[in-house]
């Protein structure tokens, strides 16, 4: 729906609907699919530790790598009828409820939508607040601009209390075509990150939570790694004994070319991570690789006739997005494309994050601009909340025209 901007205040184009109160009624699992592990609810105890240690060191490094990081140097600087038919928008019936405390997750029952022949299902390893502003996790964004968003940013994406971001790690589990397929693999358990220590020695439910959702280890048949930052790749391996091993051992692992090279520790690539990303390659992609379970793509690669990934670059060289397809239904798995629904409000600002900032723009731009077009909804990897949102165009600009229908986690 394209709003005329004269007709509108300023304020309005950007600003969604009603948060969270226009989602389809409930469209609830069908029983018999998949095992639903029912367990006692029990915290997930993480050792929550500030990025801030991470960020001084990335912080000297973009500086010694200035120009060829553009704004991401400043990281660390402190027809509706149509729609409403759609199963795009309906979500599972409520099970149990997850709880929060800050940083840490209580095991739950998973939730379900339907896509055409394909279901989606969150799995969610961590949600709260990685300690970082705006500012710091968003160098180009203001001030003035969070708080214009305010009544919808916060509270879940944002506490204007502390002035802190809340991201959600999960993992999208997609069962197509006969296949049981995972997106991203969040952070893993007991990793060693020494440059980002909010994501080393964590101890979580996530595969709890997996099996809640009717799908062991055993019975993954793809992992799809959008692209090989620290808190995507750390499920592809487990600890057994002193060795990394496969966690899904009879899946096939969906690599991005570019990355795997970019990432490679033998090729010595900078990265405005600095040395945030060390040993991610060594214990959560050569142990796959090694045991032949690595398959390499570039460019455009078909998964089935209802999924296709997608190169979709700036944020890392290999960046990827998985674009389902399916009857009248559309989505995007876009990765870390956006960080929060603030991104999407204003497109232009990246995550300090970004290698390419220009090129990550450009990606953002053309993908909500064919999400805008043709109705997909966009599944980011961190959005906590209800986990996704249909993007619309309103004059110029883009705008969040409604929410996915999971559970908020808050």
């Amino acid at each position: 729906m394209v709003v005329d901007n004269k007709t509108r205040p300023e304020a309005e184009l950007s600003r969604p609907h009603d948060q969270y109160t226009r989602t389809i009624s409930p469209r609830k699992r069908d029983p018999q699919r998949g095992r639903q592990a029912e367990s006692e609810a029990g915290l997930d105890h993480y050792q929550v530790r500030s990025w801030r240690a991470w960020y001084a060191h990335i912080t000297l490094s973009m500086l010694a790598h200035a120009g060829a990081v553009s704004d991401a140097s400043q990281c660390g600087g402190y027809d509706k009828q149509d729609l409403a038919r759609r199963s795009l928008l309906a979500h599972a019936g409520k099970r149990r409820k997850t709880e929060r405390i800050e940083g840490r997750l209580v095991k739950s029952a998973p939730e379900e939508i339907i896509l055409g022949d394909v279901s989606v299902t969150r799995i969610k390893e961590f949600y709260g607040s990685v300690e970082m502003t705006p500012a710091e996790f968003f160098p180009g964004s203001t001030p003035q601009s969070w708080e214009q968003h305010r009544d919808w940013l916060a509270p879940d994406f944002w506490n204007p209390g502390t002035n802190e971001v809340r991201v959600a790690l999960q993992t999208w589990l997609l069962r197509s075509g006969g296949r049981t397929i995972l997106v991203d693999t969040g952070a893993g358990n007991h990793k060693e990150r020494p440059y980002a220590p909010f994501w080393s020695h964590r101890d979580t439910d996530f595969l709890d939570n997996l099996a809640a959702a009717g799908a062991r280890p055993q019975d993954v048949d793809l992992v799809v790694n959008t692209h090989l930052h620290t808190d995507h790749v750390g499920w592809n391996t487990r600890l057994d004994g002193r060795s990394w091993v496969p966690t899904f051992p009879n899946a096939t692992y969906l690599i991005p070319q570019r990355d795997f090279d970019f990432w490679n520790p033998a090729n010595n690539n900078p990265s405005v991570f600095g040395r945030g990303n060390q040993n991610v390659f060594e214990d959560s992609v050569t142990p796959v690789r090694d045991a032949g379970l690595v398959q390499l793509w570039d460019g455009v690669h078909r998964i089935d006739g209802n999924l296709k990934l997608e190169l979709a670059p700036g944020h890392t060289p290999g960046s990827s997005v998985l674009h389902l397809e399916s009857g009248s239904d559309r989505a995007l798995f876009v990765g870390d494309l956006v960080h929060t629904p603030h991104q999407i409000v204003e497109p232009d600002n990246n995550s300090c994050f970004c290698e390419d900032p220009a090129e990550a723009r450009a990606t953002r731009q053309r993908l909500f601009g064919l999400a805008a077009t043709t109705g997909a909804l966009v599944f980011p990897a961190h959005l906590p909340g209800p986990g996704g949102v249909q993007v619309e165009r309103r004059g110029t600009r883009f705008a969040i025209s409604d929410w996915a229908g999971f559970s908020r986690i808050s």
